[in-house]
């Protein structure tokens, strides 16, 4: 690539740390929004078998079809779930599909696909090299999508299956904002000035509600904020043009742990719908014995946020609603369903450490990542992963293998 992007930059977080014009219309859902089921709800799309292997995609040279074990390319969200039965893993040699919960899995495409986007059970997105994808039967093939002549996509995000935005970078530009109201036949390019602190690095790609109001995270060593250390949030009301600085608050008995935020906020923030957000933040305790994880929710499309509440303890989180969240630690998998108020201990048996991620479609059913060496390390590219499903909320886990 020509210039360094936002992804660039993210993988440069992890090894920090070890580990033309277009149409009028509006999009119809919230931009930032999970196309996740709502909890509790049964699925309504087909589920189905998969379509039979699309023969214009390359053949593989030495992987059997059905016979390898998912390999997740990312430290999260390289894979993506819709409901308990349907789901996807990208990698950077092939691209997987599920429609029974990861009993079996079919082999959709060979090649380099990353970041899965599906809205419903047939239209997704993801990013390739060099182009962006697109599918209109559930992954079994994908066609490139067209961005304006010298950009190249680097993350995306999709309400449905026509409105959308894909952060992308050219030669001239390291990031910018495009967004689509059908399909990618046509783009509106948003030039973006991110805020830039020395010795910071973006600690996830921007989220935007829509084409006025994000947020994004920076992190770093050096970074200069009254905090003394650790992320600062970043709000836009301009389309990306200008950013405002947001005082997260800090939980009591609380200080910024750089180290500890770089790793567990390199996931993406859950939005839920058009104007309510939360993130997750790590510190540590004024001794700097213990750590302690802190969420934070905004209702007003990112330009303030409160303390929803803390809790001992970091690790890779799932964020179900606002109340409901299930944190990894060191000390155990736990889970609240009151916003924090209440703890309790989840078991998590069968489930191998190191956690990597957590992602959970409804209370019951949930995928894990475990194992492997993060990516962006200085000795050696990403490590082989294994994924893991609950079907009991994470009480137990059993290995997805073909």
């Amino acid at each position: 690539m020509a210039a360094v992007g936002v992804v660039g930059i993210l993988a440069a977080a992890l090894s920090l740390t070890g580990c033309g014009s277009s149409p009028t219309s509006s999009p119809t859902l919230p931009l930032g929004a999970s196309p996740s089921l709502p909890l509790g709800s049964s699925p309504t799309l087909p589920l189905g078998a998969f379509p039979t292997l699309a023969t214009a995609n390359p053949q593989p040279t030495s992987t059997p079809f059905g016979t390898s074990q998912p390999r997740l390319a990312s430290a999260a969200n390289g894979e993506q779930l819709v409901d308990p039965q349907l789901g996807w893993v990208g990698s950077s040699e092939t691209f997987f599909g599920t429609s029974d919960g990861g009993s079996t899995w079919q082999e959709l495409y060979w090649g380099d696909l990353h970041w899965p986007w599906f809205v419903d059970a047939r239209h997704g997105w993801a990013t390739g090299r060099p182009d962006l994808m697109r599918t209109v039967d559930g992954g079994n093939s994908w066609q490139p999508v067209a961005l304006p002549d010298g950009y190249f996509a680097d993350d995306l995000r999709f309400s449905d299956a026509s409105h959308g935005y894909v952060l992308a970078h050219s030669a001239t530009r390291t990031e910018d904002v495009l967004w689509t109201d059908d399909a990618g036949a046509h783009w509106t390019i948003q030039r973006a000035n991110w805020p830039t602190l020395k010795g910071t690095f973006l600690s996830s790609q921007p989220t935007f509600f829509d084409r006025a109001n994000g947020f994004l995270e920076l992190t770093g060593p050096e970074i200069f904020n009254p905090l003394n250390g650790g992320p600062t949030l970043y709000s836009t009301g301009d389309g990306a043009k200008s950013w405002q600085a947001v005082d997260l608050p800090r939980p009591p008995s609380a200080t910024p742990d750089a180290r500890a935020a770089a790793l567990y906020l390199a996931m993406r923030p859950v939005v839920f719908d058009a104007r309510t957000a939360m993130v997750e933040r790590a510190w540590l305790t004024p001794d700097g014995t213990d750590e302690v994880t802190a969420f934070y929710l905004t209702t007003d499309a990112g330009q303030h946020w409160t303390l929803a509440n803390s809790t001992a303890g970091v690790g890779p989180v799932a964020v179900l609603s606002s109340a409901r969240w299930i944190l990894g630690t060191d000390s155990g998998l736990h889970a609240t369903t009151d916003g924090g108020q209440t703890w309790y201990e989840l078991g998590a048996s069968g489930l191998p450490r190191p956690w990597r991620w957590f992602d959970f479609v409804d209370d019951l059913h949930g995928w894990a990542g475990t194992g492997g060496t993060p990516c962006g390390t200085q000795s050696t590219a990403c490590g082989s992963r294994t994924l893991y499903a609950t079907t009991d909320g994470g009480r137990s886990w059993t290995p997805l293998q073909p």
